[in-house]
């Protein structure tokens, strides 16, 4: 198996390159640091795994929580200057036999181990798979089995004692089916104590079941002894031939003989909530008569005003109160009002009475109207006349008037009186004219005025006699109506309780509906005197209750002490539903049909609570010996468990025995200078856990120098190679820069076991690369494969692109 080349895209410090190394066996990367070669190697791990190994452990290391995680990932995988949306992406081509692959992964994000929805990786062009040739040869140790870095020996000294027995699992005989067999023994065990709590606590609901059938067998030990059924049919559809009846016949005909007996009560509590009926209808009665005979007359008058049905009189009287106070009268309106003043017939405000007077309001007012009209005319002109007045006062005014007109050539007329002689006349004249008219004018409009001022006074006076007398009639109105309200109030309240006692005693007594029937005493004695005659003695009710409690106990119903016979009747309502028809009740047969029932249906329940009884018995048993068994396979297994626990130990500790002086063997012969004499992989008695130390039991970690520590993760490396042999698949290894610890290699040894590796045929290795910038490594290591005959390919820096920058 080769990897014959590697496409690089935008991956750590490659932006782009595409290397071929052939088939040949040796792969040497020989350039300056910082060139490229880790990247060419950290490519190939990536594209095969989506990982890099010695990238990971130190990002883990540096990453305790998310705020630096997410710093720390920036530049982990893409190339520098990539942009966000730029993929990185490596394409590996892998020769298998006579088969090549071709491996390709591409990425977006800029992290390790990648899961998200932006990875895509390719097998031979097709999606990768679980069982496709990837599938089948990388798995999740290959960093651990295939690589050798310089990270690896430094970090050695931190590894805990659990994660160096993962260091040395490829050494040991993989006895996980062994351990697989204990585990599941210790599974078994765990199962098995499920199982045994369920038997147990199944076991203990068998075991109550069991006491309460005992509980229940020790009940019914005092069974009463047999009694014959009677044979007198007491319900209608009663069967008294019992002979070979099941146990769920027997008690529904026991259901009916206790509805039988729940029915006979029920008749006896009608009787005496009818008879206490009576009575309290025979006490209303009698307040009711006394009512009556102290309220006869305010009773018929209520009934008259209908007080028995509701207070509408009263709200009428009360509506016409409000509405007669609510009447205004004033000079305005008491022509419209004189209307509703007739309505009330009252003597001293009839209606001829008001008509005359209207009519002599209305007369006055026309004749008001028509002074109105000669006053306005006789005002007509008042400004003018104002104006005259003032005119005569200045002497010129009526004579300036005239001259002004008769320069203007038209027809002059007094602008008094429209005399047209006004033009004729002498100035002085004209002054005495004016002021001649306007006495006489004043004479008359005042004689005018007067007259409508006496005729309004005559009319008011005439209003006012109407108001009087209709405020007179209003008041007497209002007075009546308030004493007829309070009268009716008087009544009400007298007859009230008359009333509440006559409309619950109707609600029983349905003879009649004729309130006047209610209100002659008579009637109701009669009535009282009928009921009388139907009330049964004390002496047979105190015996009808007697009979009550004797029934009800031998059904087994307890009464409360609060318990009324209303209550009693409605808690055995469902069972008196229920109950057949009766035709022959007595308490004798009640009981004798009881007795024997129970006896009957008791004998059943004990043959069947003995069957159960020895069911839960057996089935006690049966658990028990279950659990036993159980107990027994549990023990056996734990033995089972403890033996082949011990066995792989011991084995385990054999094989690290013999682990630690090979594997010093491979130090040994590497190692330049040689500072301990044995190294020892001691198991520590607890789980995975192990330690490493020298012969003198002194941890080998503490010992070595950093040099002597990278000589001896390189004797692990081969080590783990030679162990693993052909039962490795994918048999290409990568040794990447150990220059900083090739002064403590015994180069001569190195180098020819290096030759020996893969000059093998058939051998553990197919391929090897191997990176330096050591020049005298790079020339000793071609000059021991030339002198081998071991082709090899040597990458170069002219090999690399020019525009590299080594993370």
């Amino acid at each position: 198996m080769f990897i014959k080349s590697v496409k690089v895209i935008n991956f750590r410090g490659i932006q782009e390159a595409n290397f071929q190394f052939g088939e040949n066996s040796f792969v040497l990367l020989a350039a300056p640091n910082g060139i490229g070669k880790t990247s060419v190697i950290d490519a190939i791990e990536w594209c095969l795994t989506g990982n890099i190994g010695r990238l990971k452990n130190s990002y883990d290391l540096r990453s305790t929580n998310a705020s630096e995680r997410k710093i720390n990932v920036s530049g982990i995988l893409k190339f520098k200057d990539a942009r966000s949306e730029d993929r990185v992406s490596v394409e590996v081509c892998v020769k298998d036999g006579d088969e090549e692959h071709i491996i390709c992964r591409k990425q977006e994000k800029d992290e390790l181990e990648c899961s998200s929805r932006g990875v895509e990786i390719w097998v031979d062009g097709k999606k990768h798979k679980k069982d496709d040739w990837l599938g089948k040869y990388i798995n999740q140790n290959f960093y651990n089995y295939h690589f050798c870095d310089v990270q690896k020996s430094l970090g050695i000294q931190n590894e805990k004692r659990s994660s160096l027995s993962e260091m040395f699992k490829e050494f040991i005989t993989d006895y996980s089916d062994e351990e697989r067999v204990a585990e599941n023994l210790a599974l078994f065990q765990r199962d098995a104590d499920l199982k045994i709590n369920k038997k147990i606590e199944a076991k203990k609901k068998v075991e109550i079941q069991k006491n309460s059938v005992e509980e229940e067998l020790e009940k019914l030990a005092d069974t009463p002894s047999f009694q014959e059924y009677p044979k007198v049919v007491m319900y209608d559809g009663e069967v008294v031939d019992l002979q070979g009846k099941d146990r769920k016949f027997l008690q529904e005909q026991q259901n009916n003989i206790y509805s039988c007996g729940y029915s006979y009560v029920n008749d006896i509590l009608k009787e005496k909530i009818e008879n206490h009926k009576n009575e309290e209808l025979c006490k209303n009665l009698d307040s009711l008569i006394q009512n009556l005979q102290e309220n006869k007359e305010n009773v018929k008058k209520a009934i008259r005003a209908g007080l028995d049905r509701n207070t509408t009189c009263i709200v009428e009287c009360t509506k016409k109160i409000e509405e007669y106070e609510a009447v205004i009268l004033d000079r305005n309106s008491i022509l419209d009002r004189g209307k509703t003043i007739i309505k009330f017939n009252n003597a001293s405000f009839t209606k001829r009475y008001f008509e005359q007077k209207k009519q002599e309001i209305q007369d006055l007012n026309e004749k008001i109207k028509n002074l109105d009209e000669t006053i306005r005319a006789f005002s007509d002109g008042n400004e003018i006349i104002e104006a005259l007045t003032n005119l005569i006062d200045k002497k010129q005014a009526l004579a300036e008037y005239q001259r002004l007109r008769l320069g203007e050539g038209v027809q002059v007329r007094c602008p008094v009186c429209g005399s047209e002689k006004f033009a004729e006349i002498e100035t002085q004249q004209i002054l005495k004219e004016a002021s001649d008219f306007l006495e006489v004018n004043k004479t008359n409009l005042n004689k005018k005025v007067e007259e409508k001022e006496l005729k309004k006074r005559e009319c008011n006076e005439l209003k006012d006699e109407l108001i009087l007398k209709a405020k007179e009639v209003l008041k007497t109105e209002i007075q009546k109506e308030t004493e007829s309200r309070e009268n009716l109030l008087n009544v009400q309240k007298s007859t009230k309780e008359f009333f509440v006692l006559q409309k619950r005693i109707s609600n029983v007594v349905k003879d009649t509906n004729d309130i006047y029937w209610w209100s002659e005493a008579d009637n109701l004695i009669d009535k009282k005197e009928k009921l009388e005659k139907k009330q049964i003695s004390k002496e047979e009710m105190n015996k009808k209750q007697r009979e009550v409690e004797y029934v009800l106990n031998l059904l087994n119903f307890k009464i409360e002490a609060t318990d009324s016979d209303q209550a009693i009747q409605n808690k055995i309502s469902s069972r008196v539903e229920k109950a057949p028809k009766i035709l022959v009740f007595t308490k004798k047969i009640l009981i004798e049909k009881m007795n024997a029932l129970s006896y009957m249906i008791q004998d059943q329940e004990i043959a069947e609570l003995n069957k159960k009884l020895k069911n839960s018995q057996n089935m006690i048993e049966k658990l028990n010996n279950e659990i036993r068994q159980i107990k027994q396979v549990k023990e056996w297994a734990e033995v089972h468990e403890e033996k082949i626990k011990r066995l792989v130990a011991e084995l385990i500790q054999q094989e690290y025995e013999n682990v630690g002086p090979n594997l010093y063997k491979f130090y040994k012969k590497l190692s330049r200078i040689n500072t301990i004499k044995n190294i020892k992989i001691i198991p520590d008695g607890v789980e995975n856990q192990v330690s490493l130390t020298d012969e003198t039991g002194k941890h080998v970690v503490n010992i070595l120098s950093n040099g002597q520590l990278s000589v001896f993760i390189l004797a692990y490396f081969f080590a783990g190679i030679v162990s693993r042999g052909n039962d490795e698949k994918f048999k290409i290894y990568f040794i990447d820069d150990l220059t900083a610890c090739m002064d403590d290699v015994n180069m001569l040894s190195f180098l020819d076991l290096m030759k020996y590796l893969l000059k093998e045929k058939e051998g553990p290795v197919d391929q090897m690369f191997f990176a330096t910038c050591d020049e005298r490594i790079e020339k000793l290591l071609c000059y021991k494969m030339d002198g081998c005959e071991i082709p090899y390919t040597k990458l170069t820096e002219k090999e690399f692109p020019k525009s590299i920058e080594e993370f």
